[in-house]
């Protein structure tokens, strides 16, 4: 099993304090071993003082026994192993314990000096004289280094004991530390990765450590919605192609079908006029009337469709667009069975357009019907034409019941209806596409309870 990077930094912070923990203690038993050395030696230097003090002549030559007291005294401590006091000669006035000369014991040496003035037997001076002191002898404390070891012994055990202690200490605390501010962050990056990497972009990762995690865990959840909107725009246009391809398939399809359909309803249309000038009974006369309308229906379904399946071939040229409109709601007028009120407002009488004009009337056709469709009988429907700086705005508004709010983003979709089975769901698509292709955009607003008005904007004297 492979170690984590969680485990490696562990053992890498272990390792770092093996080695800084092993300096500190290397370091601290050097410096105890010198502060102990220098304890012994100033121990020694105030024993043999003493000591020194205390063989003053003329105590030594004529009463020793104070001297003999102080040198017992000393003697009842563990560490010291002899004392001698020497005269100025090297000759053994004072001797208890011995005096060793090995690497287990120490030695300090101390001259016993007094003033010259002392001094009125001159028998008792020894040695040389000079103008301040006499050097009457030497005073020998000799010292036992097994304290000494004992304490460097206490002070390794300590510092080993402190080392072990801050060692394990430090290394609960590193490795909590590591799973808290790093384990688990990774291991919650870690799952947002392996869920990402089976397809659920929906994942979002969340890490507050105030560092480069949770700056890491920024980037991934900012990468995530990169890639959910470049897959959603993926299917999109994967959609629209299949749909692209679908509907030329369709056209070529249809093409051939309207093509047949229509000489077929070319036929009826005859046979329908032919009936229309005989004497029939009011029946008769119904069911003719029935037929009519559905056989334009069905002729005007077929014009959709190949309006539909082919691109269309624009012809621009100058339209004069009030006379154009006036004669488009005459029609209407006149063929009027619902008792609907067509009214026309401009506010201009002139308005030159350069556009297709068959297109133009397919599209302004196409919406009144729409707008007839929807109204109620008796209804009125009118068109507007408000002229601008540099376009014209074309206005068709109803009095029916208006476009629902949930339909209201399909209503230019292609095979979408409100009509039901007599709807084809390619007027509007169609439109849109030939206002687009002449340079405009078409538009709707409507309120429920208060009708549709259609907005269609065509730029003034363009040839583009």
């Amino acid at each position: 099993m492979k170690p984590t990077l969680a485990v490696k930094i562990v053992l890498i912070i272990l390792v770092v304090e093996c080695l800084a923990l092993t300096c500190l203690s290397y370091v601290f038993v050097y410096y105890g071993k010198r502060l102990v050395f220098r304890e012994i030696e100033e121990r020694g230097k105030a024993i043999s003082g003493f000591l020194a003090k205390m063989s003053e002549y003329p105590l030594v030559a004529w009463n020793p026994d104070p001297l003999w007291d102080s040198i017992r005294a000393v003697m009842l401590q563990k560490d010291v192993i002899g004392v001698e006091v020497r005269g100025n000669g090297n000759e053994l006035l004072l001797h208890l314990g011995t005096i060793e000369h090995s690497d287990e014991a120490m030695i300090f040496h101390r001259d016993v000096l007094v003033e010259a003035r002392e001094f009125v037997d001159e028998e008792a001076v020894i040695g040389e004289m000079d103008s301040n002191q006499k050097k009457i002898g030497v005073v020998t404390v000799c010292l036992s280094k097994q304290k000494f070891y004992e304490n460097l012994e206490n002070l390794e055990l300590t510092v080993f004991v402190l080392a072990v202690c801050t060692f394990w200490v430090s290394a609960i605390l590193a490795v909590y530390s590591v799973h808290y501010f790093v384990g688990r962050p990774l291991k919650i990056l870690i799952r947002g990765v392996e869920k990402v990497s089976k397809g659920d972009l929906e994942t979002e990762i969340h890490i507050s450590t105030n560092d480069e995690l949770e700056r890491v865990s920024s980037a991934f959840n900012s990468m995530v919605r990169a890639l959910r909107r470049n897959l959603e725009k993926r299917i999109k246009d994967a959609e629209k192609s299949a749909q692209e391809k679908n509907l030329i398939i369709l056209g070529e399809l249809s093409s051939m079908l309207i093509h047949e359909v229509g000489n077929m309803l070319n036929r009826f249309s005859v046979i329908e006029y032919q009936l229309g000038a005989e004497k029939l009974s009011e029946k008769g006369r119904e069911l003719l009337d029935n037929f009519a309308k559905e056989l334009k229906t069905l002729m005007r379904f077929t014009e959709n469709v190949q309006l539909f399946a082919k691109k269309p071939d624009l012809k621009p040229r100058s339209m004069e667009l009030v006379g154009f409109l006036k004669g488009i709601v005459a029609s209407f007028n006149f063929m009027n069975p619902k008792g609907l009120n067509y009214v026309l407002e401009f506010d201009s009488d002139k308005c030159v357009l350069f556009a297709d004009e068959d297109a133009v009337r397919q599209v302004i056709v196409n919406i009144i019907t729409n707008a007839s469709d929807a109204s109620p009988k008796g209804g009125t429907v009118r068109i507007g034409l408000k002229q601008q700086s540099d376009f014209v705005t074309i206005e068709v508004s109803d009095q029916g019941a208006g476009i629902p709010d949930d339909v209201k983003d399909k209503i230019f979709t292609p095979f979408f209806t409100t009509k039901g089975p007599k709807g084809t769901g390619l007027g509007l698509y169609i439109s849109r596409s030939m206002v687009e292709a002449l340079g405009g955009k078409i538009y709707f607003e409507s309120y429920p309870g208060k009708g549709t008005t259609f907005f269609i904007e065509f730029p003034l004297m363009t040839t583009s």
